[in-house]
């Protein structure tokens, strides 16, 4: 009889001692065997344990499912709870080999992180349902799984893992799945940005297209902020506009480009968007230009000449806090002020049209300090008799009359004495009040500057309703009365107009007619002049609260030049009357900037639920000017920016900052396979091609993880090293990342896929397997090759008809080497053993063939 089964040493013997173990027990086991294995090994027990990963994980298919986390056996109770320390231990170790940019092999590190990565992929997809996540999960599932989505090298391959693990994230982090999904919004637009920087290099005259490509870029820009991109949408802009016949939609869109830029949340971006406007205008209006005669050179600004982009440089660039950029739209405008003979008529008159405009908003950085204030100053003076003006005489007029709110006094006083000699000019001068010659002007300097700005009164109901005000309108209007009643009338108007619900029953009667009418009367020298003038400070109220709240009301006496006359007029006659000064100063207030001004609507809180129109002026103008009072003001709503990121912005932080940068990269070489080509280049080489700035630049660390991570790209570069390799380490070792990779492509532990057509791994092995081996190395090297070659049919789905082609030509041709192995070695050979082993590694090659294929007939 044989021994006992006690003294046996046969292992299927020893494992009948054993208790049984299920199939899901021993996947479990296995799995978290080898991923403690994983943590650290050579390349060679790595590809071991990824073939093992391969056949394991399709066990772990056939008797795991979701459904285990519902059962309460002890035995699935058991497995589930494994199953959660496996889940949990292999996110522990992706992170820490994540971390691991300190090691020696960091390309080794790489590929155990894409191997743990395909891992967990398959693995969630295999035994978890996403609404399990939340209570299933690990704390640090977040972290693993953001760092598996935003692994851009494996992503290139295993296109799934995005819809596969962010569903996960989804499910388990609301927040955090917004922030990766913002992030493929972001490397969606560093595409677009890459396509608009290549196709605009290359000069396709495609503007359209390239107006949408830079528009979808600008979400990322606050993330790689490259000047090239900036001055190229500025250039890009100005092509655009100078066109003889420029389509007017893509006008529009490259000015809304444009005002992005300029206004844009990053001072960067503003500082390189002024920039090139700077260099454009100071090139283009130059005085070389000016001497060509038929030259087009001064129509590449005309980008610029509109109104929005010039409000946009005035308010959002000039007070700029950062001073390169106020230094910068400085120099742009005042080049812009005195290039008259440097540009065409028509575009002069264009330029000065969109000028007077925004005047309101330039006129406020007017001084005698600088040479840009003395521009401007420059630019509301009044022509001599044989010069051509600027602008037209009511803007000089307005110009200078708003000059008078300004905080420079050297300013008031110019515009002050420019003001005397226009009252000098008014037709029928002479017959006016005041007399120029005797009045005292002086005091007009300082006239409407009032030490504190008063609050504006609010809105009050007057006790008096329309019948009342009414009767005393026709006090007011009546003739041959008692011209003190019909003063105290007036005076009463004034005060009952406060109430803005009554402007419309005195408007409707020709109130603001005869308050016209009585004004006109007030400056003439006749003997009625003394009767006019005591009514001058009741209409000037009046039309002050008329005008306030009736932005029509306005916009038609903003440009009626008679009004500013009879405003200074009526300062100089009621000098020292402060109360009639300030509301002179609030009605031409109103006036004056009617071009910049905004109307804001509100509801009373009474019954009546009466809509105000009120005025509100720009930020700056309240900032930069003297005015009367404290006016409403508004930021401009001209500027196109872009809703600001959080702060912090999560895209800065990891892993979403390394992932945006690789999409930078793989998107400026055009895809990932050039990226890598790139990367192997030697240093001097890497250094010319790239055009970008710093932070953009993959660290060394980040090289070596692209580089290691890029399945289909480091095939192609295993097989070179095998074809190139000089000794038989060299080879063996280009043989051991090849079939890493080849096991890792094989779907990605999972997804079937046929290899790249371009890997010709089959060449590579032919130089070793086409000759006849000559030495124990050789034989070594032969026996690796023969084990190779069955792994990949093995984990490969189905073979391709090339490498079906190229087994059985290696395997059944006359002159094959390999034919030889299948005979018993000779006694006088070397290294039997190494011609045995080889020997049976070929025959299950043969085997593995024959189960893949049926083999051709042989001739």
């Amino acid at each position: 009889m044989g021994s006992p089964l006690s003294e046996t040493h046969d292992p299927a013997a020893t494992g009948l001692l054993t208790p049984n173990v299920t199939l899901p027990q021993f996947c479990m086991g296995v799995l978290s065997s080898t991923l403690h294995l994983l943590g650290d090994c050579s390349l060679e027990v790595l590809v071991k344990v990824c073939e093992l990963l391969h056949w394991l994980m399709q066990l772990v298919e056939e008797c795991i499912s979701p459904a285990l986390w519902t059962k309460q056996s002890p035995l699935a109770r058991e497995t589930a709870a494994t199953l959660l320390t496996v889940i949990h231990e292999a996110g522990a170790l992706l992170l820490s080999l994540k971390e691991a940019r300190d090691q020696q092999d960091l390309s080794l590190c790489r590929q155990k992180h894409v191997c743990v990565s395909l891992l967990l992929t398959r693995l969630l997809g295999t035994v978890l349902l996403p609404d399990q996540t939340s209570s299933l999960f690990p704390n640090n599932s977040r972290i693993v799984l953001s760092t598996i989505l935003t692994d851009l090298p494996l992503i290139d391959v295993c296109k799934d893992i995005p819809e596969t693990v962010g569903k996960y994230l989804a499910a388990m982090d609301g927040q955090a799945y917004e922030t990766y999904m913002q992030c493929l919004s972001i490397c969606s637009a560093i595409k677009k940005c890459c396509q608009f920087l290549m196709e605009f290099q290359q000069r396709s005259g495609r503007e359209s297209l390239m107006l949408q490509l830079a528009s979808d870029s600008l979400p990322c820009l606050p993330y790689h902020q490259h000047p090239l991109f900036v001055k190229y949408c500025v250039e890009l802009s100005s092509d655009v506009c100078r066109e003889s016949h420029p389509v007017a939609s893509l006008v529009i869109d490259s000015r809304r480009l444009l005002l992005q830029l300029m206004s844009f949340c990053k001072v960067e971006v503003q500082l390189s968007a002024y920039q090139a406007c700077l260099e454009i205008t100071e090139n283009s209006l130059h005085v070389n230009h000016a001497a060509e005669p038929y030259s087009r050179a001064c129509e590449r600004t005309c980008f610029l000449i509109n109104r929005d982009i010039l409000y946009c440089i005035c308010v959002s660039g000039i007070c700029n806090e950062s001073l390169k950029i106020s230094r910068c739209a400085e120099k742009l405008v005042r080049h812009l002020l005195k290039s008259k003979l440097l540009m065409s008529g028509s575009l002069w008159k264009q330029f000065t049209e969109c000028a007077v405009i925004i005047l309101p908003v330039l006129q406020a950085y007017t001084s005698n300090s600088s040479d840009f204030g003395r521009c401007l100053l420059e630019f509301v003076d009044i022509p001599l008799s044989n010069e051509a003006s600027r602008i037209s005489s009511l803007e000089i007029l307005r110009g200078n009359i708003r000059l008078l709110f300004s905080p420079d006094y050297r300013v008031r006083v110019e515009a002050a004495s420019r003001l005397v000699t226009l009252l000098s000019r008014e037709e029928r001068s002479l017959h006016k009040l005041p007399d120029l010659t005797s009045a005292d002007v002086a005091c007009l300097p300082n006239l409407f500057v009032l030490e504190q700005a008063r609050f504006l009164e609010p809105c009050s109901t007057s006790v008096i309703q329309v019948e009342g005000m009414l009767k005393i309108y026709e006090i007011f209007i009546g003739d041959g009365g008692d011209v003190l009643l019909q003063r105290a009338a007036c005076d009463q108007l004034a005060v009952i107009l406060e109430d803005m619900t009554l402007h419309g029953e005195f408007l409707k009667q020709g109130g603001l007619a005869y308050v016209q009418e009585q004004l006109n009367g007030a400056f003439q020298k006749d003997s009625t002049a003394d009767v006019y003038i005591q009514f001058i400070p009741g209409c000037v109220k009046m039309l002050r609260f008329l005008a306030h709240h009736d932005y029509s009301l306005r916009h038609l006496l903003a440009h009626n030049p008679h009004i500013y006359y009879q405003m200074l007029r009526a300062s100089l006659l009621y000098q020292d009357d402060v109360e009639t000064c300030y509301n002179i100063a609030h009605l031409l207030i109103l006036l004056l900037f009617d071009e910049v001004a905004n109307v804001y609507v509100s509801l009373e809180e009474d019954t009546t639920n009466f809509v105000k129109r009120g005025f509100s002026l720009p930020h700056i103008i309240a900032k930069m000017y003297k005015l009367p009072f404290k006016a409403v003001t508004h930021q401009p709503n001209v500027f196109q920016q872009l809703p600001l990121h959080t702060d912090p912005d999560p895209l800065l932080q990891d892993p979403w900052v390394g992932c945006l940068r690789v999409q930078w990269n793989v998107c400026w070489h055009n895809s990932m396979q050039s990226l890598v080509e790139h990367l192997r280049l030697n240093t001097e080489e890497k250094a010319r091609a790239i055009d970008f700035p710093d932070h953009l630049r993959l660290s060394a660390a980040e090289e070596v993880v692209v580089k290691s991570g890029a399945i289909a790209p480091s095939l192609r570069y295993a097989v070179d090293c095998i074809n190139n390799a000089t000794s038989h380490d060299a080879a063996r070792e280009g043989l051991q990342q090849l079939l890493l990779y080849l096991i890792l492509h094989s779907g990605c532990l999972r997804m079937d896929s046929e290899l790249p057509e371009t890997v010709h791994w089959e060449q590579a092995f032919s130089r070793f397997l086409d000759v006849q081996p000559n030495s124990p190395a050789d034989e070594e090297l032969v026996r690796h090759l023969l084990v190779a070659t069955a792994a990949v049919m093995t984990v490969t789905p189905a073979l391709s008809q090339s490498t079906s082609v190229w087994v059985w030509k290696i395997l059944s041709s006359n002159n094959s080497p390999l034919q030889s192995r299948l005979l018993p070695p000779d006694e006088d050979t070397d290294d039997q053993t190494a011609i045995v082993a080889s020997s049976k590694e070929l025959l299950l090659l043969i085997r593995t063939y024959g189960s893949k294929v049926n083999a051709p007939a042989s001739k």
